[in-house]
């Protein structure tokens, strides 16, 4: 009888200490669950009782409660409500509250959404339970950390945007494409990025999904805000709702010279467009109202920086669809991972991402984390490691305030962003060439 080679019982031995390792880190992470959670949870909440995001959202729900046009009543920061009225009218139920009861319930609903997100990856993954889903959960939300931090921390929406598109792929794997049609309704309702699913679906012939997504948008944000504001006052606040937010943003700055330094202007966020400006124009890349940093290169116009990232956006759209391909997802992987491109996509140009838009990233960090850790999945673990080492090492609570915002001003995050999107680009396009 012919003894075993060295290289036979490496292999042989290979998933037993892949098994004790997941047993290992699994039960590391529970213990950092029990840990950690109840005190984010604390700061979380206390910060939703002062004035963030979420005060903003409450002062629109109680608009609509009277009556009232969302956008004509100013937050208590002096900040306008400048999202979809449909979601003024959805976060109305919290308004009733006592504004401290709607704080604390608006983060159990935050930290919700999230895991309920987070639970829909691994079960695409099919790993919803075990250790391993507390392995590559907890990697996953480890590598997203700096933007749930920023999401959460700031009473913001993006995690429902998030819960709608996992949502939406879950119920679309499990044969129910209405209902996931009808999850990412939720999410556009919003925010708008999520539109690009949509489009997504008519390109593979979803047409379940897609009479969800119309079915949703009618219901939320059209009869919705019909029967809270009146027709006419639904109709007249929408579309006072696109002149200030969304005509600035689509149309093209007028030819002019550029700014200088004495009159800079200031372009929000760390999208494409966001990027774009700070590099090639005069345009202050400091947050808030910290004094003027500039990072520029080059002193271009507004308008040439903005033919610039338009190229640069359609680009990506096209990378996106040949990575997608035309066939339609057959499981629960390809389900997360094409829908983790497109949402990767959608933040990379949506002109207004921010870091707490960036919280979607948790998709395509789930699917990297979980293809890393089977055998051979070094190619995996080189679009996943690089960035989550950025958006870990430029957080302020490593490197401090002032240089994480450097950081941020120069592109840290928009370039980590960018190359876990390509990796998952290059992974779509392999698993459609091996089709």
């Amino acid at each position: 009888m012919k003894d075993p080679s060295r290289a036979e019982m490496r292999e042989a031995a290979s998933p037993a200490r892949e098994a004790v390792w997941l047993k290992r880190a699994g039960r590391a992470f529970q213990f950092l669950a029990l840990l950690l959670l109840p005190g984010l949870f604390f700061q979380y909440a206390r910060g939703n009782l002062e004035i963030n995001d979420f005060s903003i959202y409450y002062t629109a729900g109680r608009a609509t409660l009277d009556g009232v046009d969302p956008y004509s009543v100013e937050g208590p920061s002096g900040r306008s409500y400048v999202y979809p009225l449909g979601f003024a009218v959805l976060v109305a139920p919290l308004a009733a509250l006592p504004f401290p009861a709607a704080a604390v319930l608006w983060t159990a609903l935050g930290f919700a959404a999230v895991i309920a997100s987070l639970w829909f990856c691994l079960d695409l993954l099919g790993i919803s339970r075990g250790p391993a889903a507390w392995t590559v959960g907890g990697l996953a939300l480890v590598c997203s950390g700096r933007m749930l931090d920023s999401e959460l921390g700031n009473g913001q929406a993006n995690h429902w945007v998030l819960l709608g598109l996992a949502g939406c792929a879950w119920l679309s794997a499990r044969g129910r494409p209405a209902l996931g049609g009808v999850a990412l309704s939720l999410a556009i309702v919003a925010k708008l990025t999520p539109l690009l699913l949509a489009v997504y679906l008519a390109g593979k012939r979803e047409w379940r999904a897609l009479a969800g997504v119309l079915a949703g948008l009618l219901v939320f944000a059209a009869l919705l805000p019909a029967l809270a504001l009146g027709p006419r006052g639904a109709l007249d606040a929408n579309l006072a709702w696109a002149d200030a937010v969304l005509r600035p943003v689509v149309r093209t700055p007028p030819p002019s010279a550029p700014p200088g330094r004495d009159r800079p202007g200031r372009v929000h966020g760390i999208s494409l467009r966001a990027l774009a400006h700070r590099h090639l124009t005069w345009s202050q890349a400091a947050s808030h109202h910290d004094a003027p940093v500039f990072v520029n290169s080059v002193a271009w116009s507004p308008r040439t920086a903005e033919l610039v990232y338009r190229t640069v956006a359609l680009l990506a759209l096209a990378a996106a669809a040949l990575a997608l391909g035309v066939r339609r997802a057959r499981d629960g992987p390809r389900w997360l991972l094409e829908v983790s491109i497109v949402a990767a996509t959608a933040v990379l140009i949506a002109p207004l991402s921010r870091k707490a838009h960036f919280v979607v990233l948790l998709m395509p960090f789930a699917y990297g984390i979980a293809q890393a850790s089977k055998p051979g999945g070094r190619a995996a673990l080189a679009w996943v490691l690089p960035p989550a080492l950025v958006f870990i090492s430029t957080s302020p609570g490593v490197i401090g305030k002032p240089r994480a915002a450097l950081a941020l001003a120069w592109g840290a995050y928009t370039a980590a962003a960018l190359w876990l999107w390509a990796g998952a680009l290059h992974a779509g396009w392999r698993d459609s060439r091996n089709a």
